[in-house]
Formats: structure tokens, C-alpha cells, sequence
């Protein structure tokens, strides 16, 4: 029966009678159930489209390691004594893959990122989009213009980091006589004339313009992007302790997929996922957020597991232990971590599809307990907590025990004194092992002072410090073998 409630057939080229449907009516056949028309409104169809679309669009390489349809245990919390379940060991040995002696220079960690074939690539995009803006606008592209060459890239990129050790407000002040200035007087003068270095900037690029991918969001410097996570990944093994969390590109231009975070430092920008290394925050993998359903969302874990997912997928049955907060938490995402060898510790909310609800106390019973108070539940290896510090903060965790005699954490009153009470062995991991990619957030952060309308510039730009943070850690790490007891 159609919308206007009259009986209507076609006839089908094979000659059978098909029911004919309008675009409305084609939801009540496909398999989400025998629903009426009247009961199915735009919301209801948009809602089912949308899912559709999530599970349908999701990136190839993710749907590879996400099952289409996953079962999750019916979660069952008990107080009962625990067993201490024997745990993967970790037996990795971490730190640079690549031996290194003591005569390495710094340009050469360095170099481990930012390859000479990448330099290469490089020059080769900005002389074709020199000549494609040349010949297309000759009007506003005025002056003599040479081929950039490798050794002029790599002198261009020792020039942006003195210059961001010897800040200005504008670049032209680098090559300023005034006695004005005299502090910022430097050697950039000496390795490019203010003209070179300006057109060098204006004509920087990462890209063929000529072959672009209408679907990429990030094709502007997708190779910049797919070279250098390879990199990282590559040439460092990240200690047992790894954690997840996001960092931003600081950008206020015209972007779609810009987004703002009233929590971070950078506050609107360029979101991206990352995994550090708990302890040295070092970079060992990272996804740039473009969008929630330009993406595609696996509709079990939503965006949060899936990021999670992703990011860990090469570091499966190593025994590692993820942290995250309680964007990412879930107990659906732990236990499928679980199978996967990868442990969890984290903060999570409460409302989670699964969380032991006995945990959760009223506001005025919560109010009555005392500072340092805690209580727990298990399901298999999963140990859920929760613990009263200013407010009441739950956590989630597989690969630990639930409680440990002894173990306290210390608070500084307003009035500066220090009290000590009891924490969960999950707080006191994630404590200790969180802040990995805060660290390394903090050490690359961009010069926001320094506006751009490219916001790929800014992209590049990150990765370009990342990668001379990952370079010093390397060098870090190595050099410690060089120092021979005495």
C-alpha cells in the first residue's frame, strides 16, 4: 500500500508483478524490520541511513581488524575474591631499533624522519606548483624564480628552527640593520637573502596538484603524513606502558574539519590522535581526525574504541598496557583489547554500556564518604573501581589486581599542607603513565603568533617538530649507552 493509502503494481520486464515502491516506502523492505509508515518519520530514516553509511564508509585498512559483528559478554559484576590472572609478559626490548655510535650526528636522528628522498620529493612539489602559479597568475607571481634544490630545502627547514629559538614578530626582522634590533642579529642573513627565503615560503608544497584525491581531506600533505607515521613507527619500540590521547594543530582559518577543544592549550585547530610512548612521549603513531563520518564509525566501539583500535592494531599480543581517559574507556572496548593482548587502564565514565551500575552511588551517600574511600567490582579480568578524591573518579582496567595494601597518593591542601590517603593500583598507574602525550604535545607546540591561510603548513609543521622531538629522544636513548661507568 503507498502513502496515499491506494493499492498500486507494476509490471516487471521478466513479466512478474513487482510491488512498486516509492523512496519512502523502500524502508519498510529492507531488513531493520515490518514497520508501518506511520511509525517510520524522517528522523527514524535518517537515524538508519546514517548507520548505514558509518559502517558502509569506514576506512578499509580499520574494517580489516574491526569485526562486523562483535559479541560482547554480558557483563557480570561480583565482589567476590579475586584470582590473579597470569598476565602476557612483555618482552620486548625498547628503545631505537637502529644501532648508533658515539660520532652520530644530530642530523642524522634527525634525518631517521625527514629522509633525503623525502627532501627530494619535496623540491620536486614546490618547483612544479613555483611554475604552476607562474604561468597561471604571472601577475602576482613577479620576480626571477630558480629551481629550489635539496640543499636549499634542508637549509630552509635549520633556518625555521632558529627561528624559533630567536622569535620575532615578523619574519623580515631577521635580516633588519637597525640598531633597533640588535638581539636578533644571526647567521640567516648569511644563508639567504630575505627575497630567497620569502619565495621559497610562498612556493613550499607537499603535493601534485595535477593528481589529487577529491576524497582524501588531507591530500595536501598525505605524503608527508603516510612517510614520516611510517617513520616512527619503524625506527623506535615504545616501552610496555603506552598511552592514547589527543594533541591539536593550532589553526583559526576556514577549515571544515576544525575543531575546537575548551580543555587544551589549543583551543581551536587541527585535532589528532595519538599514541606516546608513557615513558620517554615519544611519538609512535598518530591519525589526523577529518571528521566523523568522512571517517566512518564501527557502530560497536563508536569513534572513541575505534581510535583506540587503530592506533594499537600493529601492537597486538606484546603484552602492552594502553591508558586512556574516559572519552576512550569502555568495558567493550577493554575486554575486545584483551583478546587482542593489549591491556587497558583508564578512566571511564559511569553511563558506559556495561559499567556496574552498584558502583554508582547517589550524590548525597556519595557526599558522606570519606577522601581515599574505594570499592570495586570484577567480571573475568576486567576490575572496575570506584574512588573518592575531591569527586568521585571511576576507572576501568584488565591486567590488574584490584587492591594493594600500602598504596597511597598525596594531596596539597589550600593551606599548603600535604595529606595521604589510599588510591586503587589502577589510579596509581594512571597517575604515573597518562601523561605521555600531553609531554610531547607540550614539546612541539607550534608559534601560534605566526598566522597562516595554509592550513597544511601548519600540519607539515607539527610533524616537523614531532619528528625532532622523536629524533631527541633517540639521541637520548642512545647516548645513554654511550656513558661507561667509572
Amino acid at each position: 500500500m503507498n502513502s496515499n493509502g491506494n493499492n498500486s503494481s507494476v509490471v516487471s520486464n521478466d513479466g512478474d508483478s513487482d510491488d512498486e515502491f516509492s523512496d519512502d516506502e523502500m524502508w519498510n523492505n529492507m531488513d531493520f524490520g515490518a514497520f508501518d509508515l506511520i511509525e517510520i518519520g524522517e528522523r527514524e530514516q535518517n537515524i538508519i541511513q546514517r548507520a548505514n553509511l558509518e559502517e558502509n564508509d569506514a576506512d578499509d585498512d580499520l574494517q580489516d581488524d574491526l569485526p562486523l559483528f562483535y559479541h560482547a559478554p554480558e557483563f557480570t559484576w561480583t565482589r567476590e575474591p579475586y584470582l590473579v590472572r597470569c598476565r602476557s609478559t612483555f618482552a620486548k626490548n625498547p628503545g631505537p631499533v637502529k644501532l648508533f655510535d658515539i660520532d652520530t650526528k644530530a642530523t642524522q636522528y634527525f634525518s631517521l624522519f625527514y629522509t633525503n628522498a623525502m627532501f627530494e620529493k619535496i623540491v620536486e612539489f614546490t618547483n612544479m606548483n613555483a611554475m604552476r602559479k607562474r604561468t597561471t597568475d604571472p601577475g602576482n607571481n613577479r620576480g626571477v624564480w630558480y629551481n629550489v634544490t635539496v640543499e636549499e630545502i634542508k637549509a630552509y627547514y635549520g633556518v625555521l628552527i632558529l627561528m624559533d629559538v630567536i622569535t620575532c614578530d615578523r619574519d623580515e626582522l631577521y635580516w633588519s640593520q637597525s640598531t633597533d634590533y640588535p638581539y636578533i642579529r644571526t647567521e640567516i642573513p648569511k644563508i639567504f637573502s630575505r627575497d630567497r627565503f620569502m619565495q621559497i615560503r610562498r612556493y613550499l608544497h607537499f603535493s601534485d596538484d595535477s593528481n589529487v584525491d577529491q576524497t582524501d581531506k588531507l591530500f595536501k600533505f598525505r605524503y608527508m603524513i603516510d612517510n614520516i607515521g611510517q617513520a616512527f613507527k619503524e625506527h623506535y619500540v615504545p616501552h610496555e606502558h603506552i598511552s592514547v590521547d589527543e594533541a591539536m594543530i593550532p589553526f583559526k582559518g576556514r577549515l571544515s574539519f576544525k575543531q575546537y577543544m575548551k580543555d587544551k592549550p589549543v583551543k581551536f585547530g587541527i585535532k589528532m590522535w595519538v599514541l606516546a610512548d608513557a615513558v620517554t612521549a615519544y611519538c609512535h603513531n598518530f591519525d589526523i581526525y577529518v571528521g566523523r563520518f568522512t571517517q566512518g564509525v564501527n557502530r560497536f566501539f563508536g569513534l572513541s574504541g575505534q581510535v583506540v583500535i587503530s592506533l594499537t592494531r600493529h601492537l597486538q599480543d606484546e603484552g602492552r598496557t594502553v591508558y586512556t581517559d574516559n572519552f576512550y574507556t569502555s568495558p567493550i572496548l577493554a575486554h575486545y583489547l584483551e583478546s587482542k593482548g593489549i591491556y587497558t587502564c583508564g578512566t571511564v565514565r559511569c553511563n558506559r554500556k556495561g559499567f556496574p551500575v552498584g558502583l554508582v552511588k547517589p550524590k548525597n551517600e556519595e557526599n558522606r564518604q570519606p577522601r581515599g574511600h574505594m570499592e570495586w567490582r570484577q567480571c573475568g579480568s576486567l576490575i572496575a573501581h570506584s574512588w573518592k578524591d575531591n569527586r568521585t573518579v571511576y576507572y576501568l582496567s584488565t591486567g590488574l589486581v584490584p587492591e594493594q595494601e600500602g598504596l597511597t597518593t598525596i594531596r596539597k591542601k589550600k593551606d599548603g599542607s600535604r595529606v595521604e590517603f589510599p588510591c586503587p593500583p589502577a589510579s596509581s598507574q594512571y597517575q604515573k603513565y597518562m601523561g605521555g602525550v600531553d609531554r610531547m604535545d607540550q614539546m612541539t607546540r607550534l608559534n601560534k603568533e605566526k598566522k597562516t591561510m595554509r592550513w597544511y603548513r601548519r600540519g607539515e609543521r607539527k610533524l616537523f617538530e614531532i619528528s625532532i622531538y622523536n629524533a631527541y629522544i633517540i639521541w637520548e636513548t642512545a647516548a645513554r649507552s654511550f656513558i661507561v661507568p667509572t
